[in-house]
């Protein structure tokens, strides 16, 4: 049987992510659950490792659920620190906090300018004329929901092909395994294979989404999504002549996002 839940008060989460991992997160791990037995603490705090919690610039990260905390640089000099004042003691470790729940603003170790957010500008297309484009972060939890939406979601409002395939009708089905997005359309009886991760020196890497565009036409009458790939330029396209939403949704969800 695992930790008996009713006697927990605390419930720490560590990253272990990669940022979080190079700054010596396992050793935090270790240190964190040594000085919690020590300190007679094992009973009342639950610790759980998670991957990426997205707080890179303050790693290494932990959050303490009781009062909704994010502390930031949390090594293993930092560790006992926490425990004997924040969990035995209930004081705040102040220089290592964050956020805190009521807080109107953060404060990181340092400022990242994040990758995933850009901005629209003018464009000159050589089919389309003049367009106003924003490019949406390439990384797979942008790739696969946008597949999700586009094949299985959205697809009556939209026009969608492929490089390979042509035109694409009918719900598809799209499913996950190991950084690809399988879609699986039935109207054609056909699955497309869209790679979404795959590491540099490998034979996948050229076939990898390397860009995603979202745009409008200088009369706002058509509006697309293109996916493009190094190997072979735009490989996956939806289009759409009204907005219904969608322009702001995709905008608002996918290209203005923090992180």
């Amino acid at each position: 049987m695992g930790k008996d839940l009713t006697k927990v008060r605390n419930t720490i989460f560590i990253c272990t992510g990669g940022s979080c991992k190079k700054q010596a997160a396992e050793d935090s791990v270790r240190e964190l659950r040594c000085a919690l037995k020590m300190a007679g603490l094992h009973e009342n705090t639950h610790t759980i490792k998670t991957l990426c919690m997205g707080q890179c610039e303050n790693a290494p990260v932990m959050f303490v659920d009781n009062n909704n905390t994010w502390y930031k640089k949390m090594t293993k000099d930092t560790i006992e620190d926490l425990v004997s004042m924040k969990l035995e003691v209930g004081k705040t470790l102040e220089s290592n906090e964050f956020y805190k729940k009521g807080w109107k603003e953060m404060q990181p170790a340092k400022i990242i300018t994040p990758k995933t957010r850009s901005e629209l500008q003018w464009q000159d297309d050589a089919v389309l004329g003049r367009v106003n484009s924003i490019r949406i972060y390439p990384w797979e939890f942008n790739t696969y929901p946008l597949l999700k939406e586009c094949f299985t979601q959205r697809w009556e409002g939209l026009s969608l092909f492929t490089k390979k395939h042509g035109a694409i009708e009918g719900k598809c089905h799209v499913e996950y395994s190991e950084g690809k997005a399988f879609i699986h359309c039935p109207s054609k009886d056909i699955s497309i294979e869209i790679v979404m991760k795959a590491v540099r020196e490998s034979e996948e890497f050229p076939h990898k989404i390397s860009e995603i565009k979202l745009f409008h036409t200088e009369d706002e009458k058509q509006f697309g999504l293109h996916f493009s790939n190094l190997k072979e330029g735009v490989v996956l396209q939806a289009h759409w002549e009204k907005s219904n939403g969608l322009w702001e949704h995709l905008i608002n969800n996918y290209a203005r996002i923090s992180s």
